[in-house]
């Protein structure tokens, strides 16, 4: 467990960069892959196959469980998941930087505080089978 802790917290030290666009071999790549999606289709501009997986969206699904249990760490990695779900058009959420600027504030403020962290997301996924109907090549 601490070792995925580790992972999270490594992953979430490099993805201020991400806000901005990059033209990285990973994001040609993606771009590539995704370039034929009607994105008139995404009905929000946010796909979850589109982002970088660090926690699985679809764990997430409003219904309580072992899986969905977060700390502080985790529930900023869920938001970074989401973040870069971002398909086309401008981000409809708060950068990185803005978002752990405001929650940095608020543990400062008040360190005896217990987090209690709420985000409800749209977001669009591809059909299971893309892949397998020729919707898609990777």
């Amino acid at each position: 467990m601490k070792k995925l802790y580790l992972l999270l917290l490594l992953s979430l030290l490099r993805l201020p960069a991400l806000h901005a666009q990059q033209t990285d071999s990973l994001s040609l790549r993606l771009n590539a892959v995704f370039a034929n999606v009607d994105k008139s289709q995404v009905p929000t501009r946010l796909l979850a196959d589109f982002a970088l997986p660090l926690v699985p969206l679809a764990s997430f699904n409003g219904t309580l469980a072992d899986s969905t249990r977060t700390n502080p760490t985790l529930f900023r990695a869920l938001y970074a998941t989401a973040y870069t779900a971002c398909l086309s058009g401008p981000n409809p959420l708060a950068t990185l930087p803005a978002y752990n600027a405001q929650v940095d504030a608020v543990e400062a403020t008040s360190p005896t505080l217990i987090p209690i962290m709420v985000q409800r997301l749209d977001y669009a996924q591809l059909r299971p089978d893309a892949l397998t109907a020729n919707l898609l090549r990777a």
